[in-house]
């Protein structure tokens, strides 16, 4: 199964998800070669003390597009790892706003992965921007 089999298989199935997911759901999964999307809409358990969306929540979900979208480009025994994330916090997010959290690689090293992301609400805002680089561990 190549990396970009595995990712699609992730986001659109029951099957090897993270258990994180059970705290931030999704649908409308997607992958292709170096891209992936997600939509999300966060609730009332994802607010922070002001009542919109805490930052964290922005930071899982970007870290999480970045690192599949790496990940989509890797061989069956590859993973990756976040090794570094720099997030652009741009306008608050109410809660349920449904938002597509994007993911695209934009190169790579025999080592590492590097990507940005994106979350933009329904009418083509930027809430969120993300830089990303992630290691990458290759299996026997």
């Amino acid at each position: 199964m190549t990396g970009l089999n595995l990712v699609n298989h992730m986001l659109n199935s029951d099957v090897n998800k993270a258990s994180i997911i059970d705290y931030f759901p999704f649908s409308d999964g997607r992958a292709l070669p170096g891209e992936v999307s997600v939509t999300v809409t966060p609730t009332e358990a994802h607010l922070n003390a002001n009542g919109t969306v805490h930052g964290g929540y922005a930071a899982t979900m970007l870290d999480s597009v970045t690192a599949l979208a790496i990940q989509t480009l890797q061989g069956s025994n590859a993973t990756v790892g976040t090794v570094s994330l720099t997030l652009n916090y741009i306008r608050a997010i109410p809660p349920h706003t449904p938002l597509k959290a994007i993911g695209k690689v934009s190169s790579m090293t025999k080592t590492h992965g590097f990507s940005e992301g994106q979350l933009v609400d329904t009418e083509g805002e930027v809430c969120a921007t993300a830089k990303a680089c992630c290691v990458l561990v290759h299996g026997s």
